[in-house]
């Protein structure tokens, strides 16, 4: 006969749990994008205040937040008056920047950006735009991260509002 502990240690084996306990129906948790939803529903300063916590401690995770969190499509949010202060400050530095970020974004926010900008700046990079041949996405997506540090600097400075509906820090 079996030792008592041996066959009770056979029992409890062919009743332990699997080793991936998520079924296949459920989904795993994924904390980075929930981080991120919850990020953008913050306030601005607690947003800020964050992040800025984050990158203490773990700077490629706080850059991996901040490029999740501050998106280049989100710019059709801004009102006009930000918008053309942002577009006033990138064209006035690099027109080329704006044609390569204007490669592949909504046709809103494309009409917005454009609209914006003063007439002859607008058709500097319309033309751009149509002669500049086919660019690499990487090299576009590269562009309109720039576009948005530049409207993260603007809106640390207190020049424009990159979340206008903040609650905690109504326009008055």
């Amino acid at each position: 006969m079996r030792n008592p502990r041996e066959r009770h240690r056979r029992e409890t084996e062919d009743r332990s749990l699997p080793i991936n306990p998520v079924s296949p129906t459920e989904r795993p948790f994924d904390g980075h994008k929930r981080t991120v939803g919850l990020l953008r529903q913050m306030s601005d300063a607690s947003r800020r205040h964050l992040l800025s916590a984050v990158a203490e401690t773990d700077a490629q995770l706080s850059d991996e937040l901040h490029r999740e969190v501050y998106l280049f499509g989100d710019l059709v949010q801004l009102d006009d008056r930000d918008m053309q202060r942002l577009t006033h400050t990138v064209s006035r530095a690099d027109r080329e920047l704006f044609a390569l970020a204007l490669r592949s974004c909504s046709p809103r926010l494309k009409l917005r950006i454009l609209q914006s900008l003063p007439s002859v700046a607008r058709d500097q990079i319309r033309y751009k735009m149509e002669t500049m041949g086919q660019r690499r996405l990487s090299h576009v997506e590269e562009a309109q991260r720039r576009i948005v540090e530049i409207a993260k600097e603007l809106a640390d400075g207190g020049d424009i509002r990159l979340f206008p509906s903040d609650p905690d820090d109504p326009f008055v």
